[in-house]
């Protein structure tokens, strides 16, 4: 679902089609000849997609960080990286992925926040660009970066992990109220 930088290299954006190519792959039985998979079918499997590869990587961290186990994250994290909880309703992982244990390493609680954020931007987009979005929205949010649901405010809600989740969190909850979507509290 991230669109390729400038900088990136020519294989990684090769990768980053192929996944597209894939993910069509995985709704196109969902078409028929007089109607392709709709946007949200393809959304859908996109966020699946960066939900798995998300908390496979995430899953790893935890690994490093906590070698003598990342208590019940670590099974979350399984759960949606190896055992398809990625097909569940976005919202419903970030709910999963936000119970956090007493007494968690600040590691955890580190890489517990950065996971919940990023399942927090996909749940947007999942509801963003699933069916609910029509020809005078999709122009709406097109048109530039004033509406707090626009598709630049998406963007830099996903530019905004580089510094800190919980500003890329402030910002999916305003893309999120522009929407008049359910909204989740950041923890602590």
């Amino acid at each position: 679902m991230m669109a390729g930088d400038a900088g990136e290299e020519p294989s990684e954006l090769v990768m980053e089609a192929d996944r597209y190519v894939l993910a069509m792959e995985d709704v196109a039985g969902r078409g028929t000849a007089l109607a392709p998979p709709s946007l949200g079918d393809l959304c859908s499997a996109l966020v699946r997609d960066e939900l798995t590869r998300k908390a496979q990587a995430i899953g790893h961290a935890l690994g490093v960080a906590c070698p003598s186990g990342g208590g019940d994250l670590e099974e979350v994290l399984y759960d949606i990286g190896h055992a398809g909880g990625a097909a569940k309703p976005p919202m419903e992982i970030v709910d999963a992925v936000l119970k956090g244990e007493p007494g968690e390493s600040a590691d955890a609680a580190r890489l517990r926040l950065d996971f919940a954020s990023y399942a927090y931007f996909c749940s947007a987009l999942h509801d963003v660009f699933g069916e609910s979005l029509g020809h005078d929205r999709m122009r709406e949010c097109a048109g530039g970066g004033e509406c707090p649901g626009s598709f630049d405010a998406l963007a830099n809600a996903r530019h905004a992990f580089v510094v800190d989740p919980r500003i890329a969190w402030a910002r999916v909850t305003a893309c999120r109220r522009a929407w008049h979507l359910e909204v989740r509290e950041i923890p602590g």
